[in-house]
């Protein structure tokens, strides 16, 4: 099995996020080169440079040097503070290379005319249909603001972008706009001071997060992980919502008999369970018998009955958290964990329901691996996917059956589901930080171009309370056959928690990653590695508390 080739997809299709990326690398003991290739293969179609713009003040740039060499910003043996800061062997191959026209490239412009840069690949934004939206609404705030020049600097992934954002505040002119970047992006710096406080500016323009923006976004937009339930502090200013959901085949479904699963949020009879049944019946070998049957043939499976489904939503739904603030604990040696982490192997190895990602690209006859299971839902060879509305473009783009969405099941414990988020942030050591605030409000509050870059652009539900029904009118003429009140519902069920802040950001993945990536590989037993894995990430939590100390 090419697990691998798996990450790499799991990575694009934004099922994995940085820090479960790094997570399950380490846990197949791959070197730092090795990881270095595998994130070059999650850029390896990496934004192509824009045609220079002949709007006045818009500055598009995508250096070829970082494209070309994709060098990680993190190394997988690299404690934590190397980590966060990018002082790895990688970042210093590559500061030559990159140092210089960044250098050039914010230099401020004669006349005492101010340049925003803006650093876009923390999350997305540089895909070929993004880029004209951004640069247009870019020019909008040019033609206003005639002594401000806009610059994006765009790098193909993350790790670029962890890299590039490391070395300019080293060099001493880090762009002044991170835009957009995910939860995780934000987190990975957060204790580092990086992120200037939004709150001042937003005061001064009588402006209110908790009045503009959907509730869901409030507590990653202020940084609550590492700031506390209580923060003021406004590290981010939302730019992009996604909640997840079922996707479901509704002619798959009825060739078996199958109702359609229900389409209101924390139904109390859709659970777990419920999914496997569904899943098991949905499941079938060359000879038509369903998985769980007798004489079933898992090793001849023609179609399986879900795509995906992510292993950290079902310990989760278990009741089980990897870190708890109150008492300074991990919690692999819990109950909740070692269930609902065995459970969702199970799904795997023991009930056949989800293939393998091999398994999948054979049945599917996709031509690359890590493409398919995304190629088994869209060929009709299976049945479910647990899927993100940033899936839309591309899970969504089915024409040979009908498809509907439904709610992530409820877990013994509490439904959970993840609820991705964007922010646009500032970086404090920036100059003309007055003017790059005025973009991001521009950009990102202005309710007409917000509900450009959101959904036009990302495909995303805009944060902004105002905009819902665009993305509910957009939805509608795109995907006319879905019920996008189960989109719109996901937020409130919804939880940013997976990428949540804790102490050792890095580190704590990286150690606990090699003792329970042999469960996901169906090699081992939960409860055979969870006391090790608790040991392992107890010790890293304690020692970092040990050199550190949370904001007061």
């Amino acid at each position: 099995m090419t697990f691998e080739a798996d990450l790499v997809a799991a990575l694009k299709e934004g099922r994995l996020t940085r820090r479960q990326f790094l997570r399950r690398a380490a846990g197949l003991g791959l070197s730092m080169s090795a990881v270095g290739a595998l994130l070059e293969a999650c850029g390896s179609a990496p934004a192509s440079t824009p045609a220079a713009t002949s709007a006045a003040g818009v500055v598009p740039t995508a250096p070829a040097t970082e494209a070309a060499t994709g060098a990680p910003a993190i190394a997988m043996t690299a404690p934590a503070t190397e980590a966060a800061t990018g002082a790895t062997a990688a970042a210093t191959t590559a500061t030559a290379a990159t140092t210089a026209p960044v250098a050039a490239a914010t230099a401020a412009p004669s006349g005492g005319a101010k340049s925003v840069q803006v650093l876009v690949g923390f999350g997305s934004g540089n895909a070929p249909d993004q880029i004209p939206i951004e640069e247009q609404l870019a020019k909008k705030f040019t033609d206003a603001h005639g002594d401000t020049k806009v610059e994006f600097l765009r790098v193909p992934d993350s790790d670029a972008a962890q890299n590039k954002l490391t070395l300019t505040m080293n060099a001493g002119n880090p762009p002044q706009v991170i835009l957009p970047s995910g939860v995780y992006g934000i987190n990975v710096f957060i204790d580092q001071g990086v992120w200037a406080d939004l709150t001042p500016y937003l005061k001064k323009d009588n402006l209110d997060v908790t009045q503009l923006f959907q509730a869901a976004t409030l507590p990653a937009a202020r940084g609550e992980g590492y700031y506390g339930k209580n923060s003021r502090v406004v590290v981010g200013i939302p730019v992009a919502l996604h909640g997840h959901f079922l996707g479901y085949n509704k002619d798959l479904f009825q060739k078996a008999g199958l109702p359609d699963p229900t389409h209101t949020w924390n139904d109390p009879a859709w659970t777990y369970d419920k999914l496997l049944e569904y899943a098991q019946k949905l499941t079938l070998d060359k000879n038509g018998q369903h998985a769980g049957e007798d004489g079933f043939d898992a090793d001849n499976i023609v179609q399986f009955g879900m795509a995906r489904f992510d292993a950290d939503i079902i310990w989760r739904g278990y009741g089980a958290h990897e870190y708890d603030p109150a008492t300074r604990k991990v919690g692999y040696n819990t109950p909740e964990y070692i269930q609902g982490f065995q459970f969702a192997a199970d799904l795997i190895h023991k009930y056949h329901v989800i293939p393998t990602d091999e398994a999948a690209a054979a049945l599917s006859g996709a031509t690359k691996t890590e493409e398919g299971t995304l190629q088994a839902w869209v060929t009709g060879k299976a049945a479910m996917a647990e899927l993100c509305t940033c899936d839309l473009p591309t899970w969504g783009a089915v024409k040979t059956f009908k498809w509907d969405v439904a709610p992530i099941p409820r877990g013994p414990k509490r439904l959970f589901s993840y609820l991705n988020l964007d922010v646009g942030a500032i970086v404090d050591k920036a100059t003309d930080k007055d003017a790059a605030w005025e973009l991001l409000k521009s950009m990102l509050i202005d309710q007409g171009n917000e509900e450009q870059l959101s959904y036009e652009s990302l495909k995303a539900i805009p944060p902004l309370k105002s905009n819902t029904a665009h993305f509910t009118d957009g939805v509608k003429r795109d995907f006319p056959t879905l019920d996008v009140n189960v989109l719109t519902d996901s937020l409130k069920y919804g939880s940013t928690e997976s990428e949540d802040w804790h102490p050792a950001y890095i580190e704590l993945g990286q150690t606990t990653g090699p003792l329970l990536d042999p469960v996901r590989r169906g090699e081992a037993k939960a409860a055979d590695v969870a006391a090790k894995a608790q040991a392992a990430g107890q010790k890293v939590i304690d020692d970092w508390f040990a050199k550190h100390k949370l904001p007061s």
